[in-house]
């Protein structure tokens, strides 16, 4: 059983997943942080080009920013008062 550490809040979220040019991208919509999208893409290898479809445009990259960890997620549920404007 995994123990609950009172400090942090559940994370919500929904994810639409799919397949576009051979990668599986998943869409999480955040219910505990509204506002918060975040596109994941799988990758077969480091080296596979990504490609993005022109309907889901990125706003910012976010893979080596700590702050969209879920840890981190799990301990700012107002993540967008500790971030600037994005």
């Amino acid at each position: 059983m995994q123990k609950r550490l009172p400090e942090l809040r559940q994370i919500r979220k929904s994810r639409v997943s799919f397949f576009y040019l051979g990668q599986l991208l998943e869409v999480d919509v955040f219910k505990s942080h509204p506002g918060l999208i975040i596109l994941e893409i799988e990758l077969a290898s480091k080296t596979q080009a990504v490609v993005l479809p022109r309907y889901l445009p990125p706003i910012r990259e976010v893979t080596d920013d700590d702050r969209f960890k879920n840890a981190s997620l799990a301990r700012h549920p107002h993540l967008f008062d500790i971030l600037p404007s994005i």
